[in-house]
């Protein structure tokens, strides 16, 4: 299986990361004993990683369980086959990884369609309590988000103090799921300035939802006065993300900015085309709102612009969205002048 290169750039930078955290947590010895594997995949080898990990896992070594579970999840070097992984992330959490302990939470919801619902949610929340206890803080909220929604019994009340907690050790995740719940207020009273407070907590410069919700709150006026060049800022930094969501508001956000503005018409005016038409390429369903939107910026892009905008939507979607749509996009883009 052939790996485009940010995902294997992520491949290779994931396996890393867990080789050098594990050592902090007392696993010294088995990260020492792979590092041939470790050779390998960081020249991308991930086969012969793979034999080698092998090797290692079957005689107890959980760091190479853990990144066998890996291998197995993302398709590196093979088709991915989650039930395989999961065999693997559930050894390694015996095996004492706390990454794996995570993991094996996640395996057990899946589960769920094989085993009584209640059971693999008791599974699941012991196994996210066994990583927050080993310092993955995220995990915590992972089991928090069981018994504030579907845990087997519901308890709310402890549901939001182990998300709480997270939040307060810096898990991003548990900051963004504590926000949604606030912010839509289906399970817990709304409230719309925590919510905001915890998104911008999430990092959201990096985590394209908290930035897209950031986004929407300046848009309409949610806790802050309406902002709409706030809104396209945020919008903008979810959309760069590949976070699909945001296109269509982007880009209708910047065709209004282009008509009441006085200043930077030129560029609100590329930025509404650039993301409009990212975003029709990725559905067979324009609504009209959309359509609409496309016709009148072909009528007033430049051509010329049209070509340059159009390789650059093709960078965007070759990097976060189907390669094929990208290729479509530059070919476009290549027919709109002679050279």
């Amino acid at each position: 299986m052939t790996l485009t290169f940010k995902k294997r750039q992520i491949a290779a930078s994931f396996f890393l990361l867990v080789m050098m955290s594990t050592s902090v947590f007392g696993f010294e010895d088995w990260r020492q004993a792979l590092h041939v594997a470790m050779q390998y995949q960081a020249e991308h080898e991930y086969e012969k990683a793979y034999n080698q990990l092998q090797k290692h896992a079957n005689k107890g070594n959980g760091l190479a369980q853990f990144n066998l579970a890996l291998h197995e999840e993302l398709g590196w070097g093979r088709e991915a086959n989650i039930d395989n992984a999961c065999e693997w992330f559930e050894r390694a959490a015996k095996s004492g990884i706390p990454q794996a302990m995570k993991k094996a939470g996640d395996c057990a919801l899946r589960a769920a369609s094989n085993a009584p619902k209640a059971v693999s949610q008791d599974t699941a929340i012991a196994w996210y309590r066994a990583a927050m206890a080993e310092g993955i803080h995220g995990a915590g909220c992972s089991a928090g988000k069981l018994l504030i929604d579907s845990g087997v019994p519901k308890n709310i009340n402890e549901g939001l103090a182990l998300c709480t907690q997270a939040a307060e050790k810096g898990s991003t995740s548990a900051a963004v799921l504590l926000a949604d719940l606030y912010y839509h207020g289906d399970l817990i009273e709304q409230n719309f300035p925590l919510a905001l407070r915890l998104y911008q907590q999430a990092n959201p410069q990096s985590n394209a939802h908290a930035a897209f919700q950031i986004a929407i709150m300046f848009d309409y006026g949610l806790a802050v006065p309406t902002d709409l060049r706030q809104s396209a800022y945020w919008y903008e930094v979810a959309a760069s993300q590949g976070y699909q969501q945001a296109y269509l508001p982007l880009a209708a956000l910047y065709w209004q900015l282009y008509l009441t503005s006085q200043q930077y018409k030129s560029t609100w005016l590329a930025k509404s085309y650039l993301w409009a038409n990212t975003s029709q390429r990725l559905t067979d369903d324009n609504t009209a709102d959309l359509t609409i939107l496309i016709k009148r910026l072909n009528e007033a892009v430049p051509v010329t612009w049209q070509r340059a905008l159009g390789k650059k939507i093709a960078e965007h979607l070759n990097t976060y969205h189907n390669p094929d749509v990208a290729m479509v996009e530059n070919h476009e883009a290549e027919k709109q002048t002679p050279n």
